[in-house]
């Protein structure tokens, strides 16, 4: 069956909105929410070390509430702008080159700068199995899971058409009980002893539908006010003070039956226990934003979308499989010593995450800029002059 064939079952692609800034800057502020989360995993103090008590619960808290509200965003924000969409392969192949891009050019970049320090290329790469596990990982990232995140992005963007087919066919009310489904099955593991059918792809694919049923039947008549600012503030105050109760209950309090449950076993953001809670908070400030009217200045909204640009390169950097201990190992050493005390930590915390968040953007862009956009321009337009009559053909 051909491409234009299926074309013809989707629902039919609208104008696409006007560009919302405020998207675009939770963009941004979703990114800043991962680094939040791997910085409370990754850097080496003592307000965050699961030895005591209070580390414990801080990085519980943290590290689900910043990481899976951070990439269950994306998720809803994706759900929100493609429900309406037709499938285009070339989006698919387009994100693909884009993680190449930045895994097989962190590959050589390590490879050189390892050869200039040590005279050997593969000394930084990995030793034995672990250099044929990273350079496995950087020439097939998606198919290998190199970045969770990006592969069960992938499996969204391709399961994408059959759900906006179904948002299409079926009526509000049976939309709303698969996204409630899909809610109860994100919830099955963290309330029973069966781990339940619940994995990465079922989180994103439960982000997705619910951004993809607020643009379907979320249009408030009214614009925003102030006392609804202060409520969606209080939804995500909710979420976060719920989950932050749950990480008391497992650290504390209910310890045996936090044991029975299996939420001592691992950090909770690593089976997605607990992320409709992080998704509560997410939602209601996606809503806000949704409701918000444009910047008075043309200039605000260019200055965002010029940082947004680079926010998937922030993500591809951080978390990847070669530089990710690279760098944290070096974070460490720089910022360890400088925050001897836990005062210290507090007071640098929030500093430091945006410090690192913004090195992070600034190489992002200039990569973006010097290799990804040529890369990907020059691919794709080679791909069109060949198959103007396949999968590209309009």
């Amino acid at each position: 069956m051909s491409m234009s064939s299926t074309s013809q079952t989707q629902p039919q692609e609208q104008a696409k909105p006007a560009r919302n800034p405020w998207i675009e800057l939770l963009r941004i502020i979703a990114m800043v929410m991962i680094v939040t989360a791997h910085f409370t995993i990754r850097m080496n103090w003592g307000i965050f070390q699961p030895g005591s008590v209070v580390g414990q619960v801080l990085r519980r808290t943290i590290t689900n509430f910043s990481g899976l509200g951070g990439t269950g965003l994306f998720f809803l924000i994706t759900g929100y702008f493609l429900v309406k969409k037709t499938f285009k392969a070339s989006r698919l192949i387009t994100l693909w080159i884009h993680v190449l891009c930045y895994t097989l050019g962190i590959a050589v970049a390590v490879a050189i700068y390892s050869w200039i320090r040590t005279g050997s290329p593969a000394t930084m790469l990995g030793q034995g199995a672990g250099l044929a596990h990273n350079l496995v990982m950087s020439v097939f990232p998606v198919l290998n899971s190199a970045y969770w995140f990006v592969t069960a992005y992938v499996m969204l963007l391709v399961l994408s058409p059959f759900v906006n087919t179904l948002f299409a066919a079926m009526s509000r009310q049976a939309m709303t009980v698969l996204v409630t489904l899909l809610g109860f099955l994100s919830v099955w593991p963290a309330i029973t002893l069966f781990a339940g059918y619940w994995n990465d792809l079922g989180f994103a694919l439960f982000s997705y539908c619910l951004g993809a049923w607020i643009r379907m039947y979320y249009n408030p008549s009214k614009p925003l006010r102030f006392r609804d600012v202060v409520a969606y503030l209080a939804v995500f105050c909710l979420g976060f003070a719920l989950l932050f109760t749950v990480s008391i209950l497992g650290s504390t309090i209910w310890q045996g039956g936090a044991e029975v449950l299996g939420w001592n076993t691992k950090f909770w953001i690593s089976d997605n226990r607990f992320v409709l809670l992080p998704m509560l908070s997410v939602t209601a400030l996606f809503l806000c934003s949704v409701r918000c009217n444009p910047p008075r200045t043309g200039s605000i909204t260019t200055v965002i979308d010029a940082l947004s640009k680079g926010v998937f390169g922030v993500y591809l950097i951080h978390t990847n499989v070669i530089t990710s201990p690279l760098l944290w190992s070096l974070l460490n050493g720089l910022l360890v010593p400088f925050a001897a005390t836990r005062r210290l930590q507090m007071l640098a915390t929030i500093p430091s995450i945006l410090m690192i968040f913004a090195v992070y953007l600034v190489l992002a862009l200039v990569y973006e800029h010097l290799v990804v956009t040529p890369v990907t321009t020059l691919l794709m337009h080679g791909a069109k002059s060949q198959g103007r009559h396949g999968m590209f053909a309009s």
